[in-house]
């Protein structure tokens, strides 16, 4: 009865006679939701679906929803710890029924549920788009860009669920939809007008600070109080509580090579899916492994079920690293390590692994100490593309693709923090592969030819400064090892459990070369910056 007041209250429809108009079809779906505090027990929640499928304008429509990246989080929930903003996060009740009104060159009819004792021979005409109908995430997320836009934030134009606003290159206020959650952080004024706005543009639940979950995620936030600064923390351990071992049968075990059953491959491939989500999210280290499994989902045996008990386990005992993300103050600069898998005979593809972290900026290029505070932006895990021949080649591959990610992730993390996407922060690379290294300022011809192409395009990234430094290390050195390799006790593992770099290297560890054009342009700008627009401690 609430979820029909809701489409009443909202004006979802109007009443006509049934014509001889094609009627979608509804169904309910019911649902238990987390409660609104944790001495309330869970929210019961019915939701009125309308049969998409049924819709003959269904592949006519927009359906374009945009939500924020795992990536854009992570920077979101960085620049909030940087800036001492308590991270928030409010949804929106009934938020698909809260969307623009229906575009469409012809209407939408639905037939009332019994629940709703519409008298026989009447119809539903919607007015605004219903759960279920391909063009509801669209209509909702046009009626969020225009509350954004009437508060004058500025939309990422290349993250269509992140907005901000600054003045005078301060952040004020940043924003990351995703769907009908908005995670939100900023100064006390910002924050309350924005709170302010979205209750009165929409029904919304309660705004939960400091400590939530957000699309699966757990968010703790920590206050020093001698500093006043604060830490954020995010992890997944309700959700890994939640994933379950699979039962391996004593006769199965005992044929570890057969092929899965079909019910063995359900829960193979459930078990899989659950760690993909997990690993992708906030277990990088375990994303190798992950990735692995669902590589077999075509061709597994017994032997792969326990190979995901042992993932799952680990998983489990992995817990308590959480993603951190500490305050850094003043320029930043963004940090790419990047690893490939040896080529094998008989494996056509190799395995790529890359993770992008931020630093501050008083840390120079090229090697960097072990106390050195990082905070882990972006990451990735997974099987090439393309079939490649030596490692070398997959080196290449690889990071070129890192470099590719790290350019989009910069002009992201320039908008949080500088309010302007050409404004980015230095891009250090970081490879084992002492071959790559070497090329980058060398000028000769690359064999094979595609590979000598991805070859160009890195020489032209590195000479142009979009690569402010690439340094050689040794394999001990690399945090993206772990992304291509299943392991424990990495060193991105602990990395992530200290914050810091946390590798001690000699000198005999590395090498490491800058680009010319990067010098060129960061001499510039700190001349300005030596001027009378010179920022102060505080600012990014």
């Amino acid at each position: 009865m609430s979820e029909l007041a809701a489409w009443a209250d909202l004006a979802v429809y109007t009443e006509v006679p049934y014509n001889g108009q094609t009627v979608l079809s509804t169904r309910w779906v019911l649902t238990l939701k987390e409660p609104d505090s944790p001495t309330s027990p869970p929210r019961r929640k019915a939701r009125l679906v309308v049969r998409g499928f049924e819709d003959p304008d269904r592949d006519n429509v927009d359906s374009t929803s945009p939500t924020a990246s795992r990536a854009t989080f992570r920077v979101a929930l960085s620049a909030m710890a940087t800036h001492g903003f308590v991270p928030r996060t409010v949804d929106v009740r009934t938020a698909f029924l809260q969307g623009m009104p229906l575009d469409r060159p012809h209407a939408v009819f639905v037939q009332p549920p019994p629940h709703a004792k519409v008298p026989a021979g009447i119809v539903w005409q919607l007015r605004k788009c219903a759960y279920g109908l391909t063009d509801a995430p669209r209509r909702w997320y046009e009626s969020v860009l225009k509350l954004m836009t009437v508060l004058g934030l500025v939309r990422s134009t290349l993250d269509h669920g992140l907005f901000t606003r600054h003045t005078d290159g301060q952040l004020l206020l940043v924003v990351a939809v995703h769907v009908d959650d908005f995670l939100f952080g900023g100064t006390a004024q910002a924050v309350h007008d924005f709170e302010t706005a979205v209750r009165k543009a929409f029904a919304t639940g309660p705004t939960k600070s400091g400590s939530f979950n957000f699309t699966g995620v757990r968010v703790k936030t920590d206050l020093d109080e001698d500093t006043g600064r604060i830490a954020i923390r995010a992890d997944q351990e309700p959700y890994v509580d939640s994933i379950d071992t699979i039962d391996i049968r004593p006769e199965r075990k005992a044929e570890p090579g057969a092929r899965l059953e079909p019910e063995e491959l359900t829960l193979y491939r459930r078990a899989t899916g659950a760690l993909l989500w997990a690993t992708g999210q906030t277990m990088p280290y375990l994303s190798c492994a992950a990735t692995t499994l669902a590589r077999r989902f075509g061709h597994a045996v017994v032997r792969d079920l326990t190979v995901a008990n042992r993932v799952v386990r680990a998983a489990k005992a992995a817990r308590p690293i959480p993603l951190l993300f500490m305050p850094m103050r003043g320029q930043q600069r963004l940090r790419l390590f990047v690893d490939a898998s040896s080529v094998k005979a008989g494996v056509p593809t190799a395995h790529t692994g890359f993770a992008i972290f931020a630093t501050s900026g008083t840390v120079a290029a090229g090697p960097m100490p072990p106390d050195t505070p990082m905070t882990l932006l972006l990451y990735t895990s997974h099987r090439q593309r393309r079939v490649t021949h030596s490692s070398f080649a997959a080196e290449v591959y690889a990071l070129l693709e890192g470099v590719r990610a790290a350019l989009e992730l910069a002009a992201i993390h320039a908008h949080i923090h500088e309010g302007d996407e050409y404004r980015l922060a230095p891009i250090d690379a970081y490879t084992d592969n002492l071959s790559l290294y070497n090329t980058l300022d060398a000028d000769g011809v690359v064999q094979p030819k595609e590979v000598g192409a991805a070859v160009q395009e890195l020489r032209e990234f590195y000479h142009g400064g979009s690569i402010a430094s690439i340094t050689w290390l040794r394999a001990h050195g690399q945090l993206a090892d772990a992304l291509t390799k299943a392991g424990r006790d990495t060193p991105l593992q602990r990395t992530l459990q200290t914050g810091r770099f946390g590798v001690r290297l000699s000198d005999n560890d590395y090498l490491t070369k800058s680009s010319t054009a990067a010098q060129h342009a960061r001499t510039a700008v700190g001349r300005v910056y030596n001027g009378q627009d010179e920022p102060d401690d505080g600012r990014m």
